[in-house]
């Protein structure tokens, strides 16, 4: 477990100090990764889908949005709720930070076969998984960056 502890806080120093470059800190980078998979949601499905609180993922919001990354609209069937999309800005931000990723894996993935790859990508999906659905609503895990 040691080891799993040393990759993610590498893992996550790693990602800040390129993030910074753009202006994003980490919890931005989960939303806005977020939004490039699932654009046009509400803030709550944000919250649930990363079992957050959602005063925490509406000031995430509050700063994508002042930072042109993210347009917040009332849903037209709902006047209580806002709908969440990417911005031309968000959209060119997600492909700088895909390719960045991009970069990050095949470091970390030096020197394994296509294989191995799948197997650990499998186990991470898995533990993943298993984590959240262990968390309990109002775990404090708003703090995903260290």
């Amino acid at each position: 477990m040691n080891d799993l502890s040393i990759i993610v806080r590498h893992s996550n120093a790693f990602l800040i100090r390129k993030l910074q470059k753009y202006g994003v800190g980490c919890a931005e980078h989960v939303v806005l990764t977020f939004l490039a998979k699932n654009n046009g949601v509400n803030q709550e499905s944000i919250a649930q889908f990363y079992k957050l609180d959602k005063g925490a993922v509406a000031k995430t919001l509050g700063k994508l949005e002042e930072k042109g990354y993210i347009i917040r609209k009332v849903n037209e069937e709902n006047q209580r709720e806002k709908i969440i999309t990417l911005s031309e800005s968000g959209k060119e931000i997600i492909t700088e930070m895909e390719q960045l990723l991009k970069e990050f894996n095949a470091a970390i993935f030096e020197g394994m076969s296509v294989e191995e790859i799948k197997t650990v990508e499998k186990l991470v999906g898995t533990i993943s998984k298993n984590v959240l659905n262990h968390l309990k609503d109002g775990d404090d895990v708003n703090d995903q960056c260290h």
